[in-house]
């Protein structure tokens, strides 16, 4: 089967403090866990602490979908990304970062974007700045020929105002037979429901956290505001064993160290994490359970197995840093 992917490539630039309160930065917007979005010039302020009161780790190529592809790729299934780098050396960093992947359609014009981690040395959790470049589409014939062939179409946030009239217009190409997968982060939680309304419409699959589930939905029951997946086909999802067992919408809450669970109108399916020893880095954890659990989709696998293997793969990358734990899938 061929995935498409499409969302966040960035060139991930990973500092340590000692922590986040007394550098300064939790004053400035940085806290455990969260995302924000900034300019170039907005983020000068925190490089300059970073420089003097931080650890640079490590630069790696980056981003939830980008990390997903990359992942589903080293797992052995044939990719596409949808994406831009910069004329830039991060852009060249980023295109050589996507290995296994079809690059065909990532166009390379203008700049990169950025996203910079800082890890709290004491918590082991993470803040995140995403520092936007430049998005190109592709020339629209070869998008066409790739997306005609397309059997699920992966998609994050793109972090720019025109992201999810974007990404609508991609799926509006995509065949009648492809399934929707999708994990929209924080910065589309930030935005709001009706600014990506018809991204949730034409969604199958759902990855939220708890804190972007409540950001979405508040305490309201979900499938009674009926925003997810009323525009699929049943060609879609009726090829796949895991909606032998669910009803659409499909939501996939990740809960961290709580574990993660499954909500469709049939009822839940709840599996709690996996006890881990040391974690090295937890940043591409949720982007390593989403390639688990559309792993386990492809293969077959219902329900419970998409889940236990999205918890297998993400309990499996706390323990590298940055992207390393995708170029270890294959020795695990």
């Amino acid at each position: 089967m061929l995935i498409v992917g499409n969302g966040a490539m960035n060139f991930d630039i990973i500092y340590q403090v000692e922590d986040l309160e007394s550098t300064g930065l939790f004053k400035i917007g940085l806290s455990p866990g969260r995302e924000m979005v900034m300019s170039h010039k907005e983020s000068r302020g925190i490089f300059e602490i970073l420089k003097e009161r931080g650890r640079l780790l490590s630069k790696s190529g980056g981003g939830s979908a980008a990390n997903t592809i990359c992942a589903l790729a080293a797992l052995g299934h044939e990719c596409f990304f949808v994406g831009s780098i910069g004329e830039d050396e991060e852009g060249e960093f980023l295109l050589e970062s996507m290995k296994g992947v079809s690059k065909e359609l990532i166009v390379k014009r203008g700049r990169s974007s950025i996203c910079l981690i800082v890890i709290d040395e004491k918590t082991r959790d993470r803040a995140m700045v995403v520092i936007p470049g430049d998005f190109y589409l592709p020339e629209k014939g070869l998008l066409h020929e790739v997306f005609n062939e397309c059997d699920l179409f992966h998609f994050s946030s793109l972090a720019f105002n025109e992201g999810p009239q974007i990404q609508s217009l991609l799926l509006d190409i995509l065949p009648e037979k492809a399934i929707t997968s999708f994990d929209p982060g924080e910065v589309y939680a930030k935005m709001g429901i009706s600014r990506i309304r018809r991204l949730f419409e034409k969604t199958a699959l759902l990855f939220l956290t708890d804190f972007e589930m409540k950001e979405f939905f508040g305490e309201e029951n979900i499938f009674d505001k009926n925003l997810v997946s009323t525009g699929l086909s049943e060609k879609a999802f009726n090829r796949f064993a895991l909606f032998n067992d669910l009803s659409l919408p499909v939501i996939i809450e990740k809960m961290g160290r709580k574990g993660a669970k499954i909500l469709s109108q049939k009822g839940e399916i709840f599996s709690p994490a996996k006890e881990v020893k040391k974690v090295v880095d937890n940043t591409g954890a949720g982007d390593a359970f989403d390639a688990g659990f559309i792993n386990g989709l492809l293969n077959g696998k219902d329900a419970k197995g998409c889940l236990k293997e999205a918890i297998d793969i993400a309990t499996f990358s706390l323990g590298f840093p940055g992207r390393e734990w995708i170029s270890m899938l294959n020795e695990s």
